[in-house]
């Protein structure tokens, strides 16, 4: 057991919770929102790291939700949707800057930091100049990882569930 060895005393101990901010839709058609999740804390005896167990679908060092990162990268890199149309779906936020109305700007980090392996490490693409076309191939890998009995969603659907699996 990796919290007790062989025959020794406990190696990891519970070290209480905290919450965590987690941003975006909770279904593939739904209303964005801001959701608070508690994540578990744990204290190794023998280093004193603090460890961290959060629910499938969390990003590490990431505000949204694998689902609503990879609903965004599919709605538009492979459903050619404006950026801002993008926003308007996957941010709770309804209060934006003058130069956010016309872009997203974290639409092409997310294809970046995917392409590079930062979003979800089970997935690898060839990153390009344009990145909608890098989203587009983050998209239809992510698609890949819903489950065979998920199949009858929509593109939207399987975009979402899939984002959640890879995370």
């Amino acid at each position: 057991m990796a919290s007790r060895p062989a025959g020794g005393a406990l190696a990891i101990h519970g070290h209480g919770s905290r919450e965590r901010l987690q941003l975006g839709p909770l279904a593939s058609q739904g209303n964005s929102e801001v959701t608070v999740i508690l994540v578990r804390r744990y204290l190794c005896q023998a280093c004193g790291a603090v460890i961290t167990v959060v629910p499938r679908g969390v990003i590490r060092r990431r505000l949204y939700a694998a689902a609503a990162i990879s609903l965004a990268l599919g709605l538009w890199g492979l459903l050619g949707l404006s950026s801002p149309a993008v926003r308007t779906q996957v941010s709770p936020n309804s209060v934006i800057g003058d130069a956010a109305r016309h872009h997203w700007v974290t639409l092409r980090r997310w294809a970046v930091a995917g392409a590079a392996g930062r979003l979800f490490s089970r997935l690898s693409v060839i990153a390009d100049e344009d990145h909608r076309v890098t989203a587009r191939r983050l998209a239809t890998a992510l698609i890949g990882f819903a489950p065979p009995g998920d199949r009858h969603l929509t593109t939207e659907g399987l975009l979402y569930v899939g984002g959640a699996h890879a995370a």
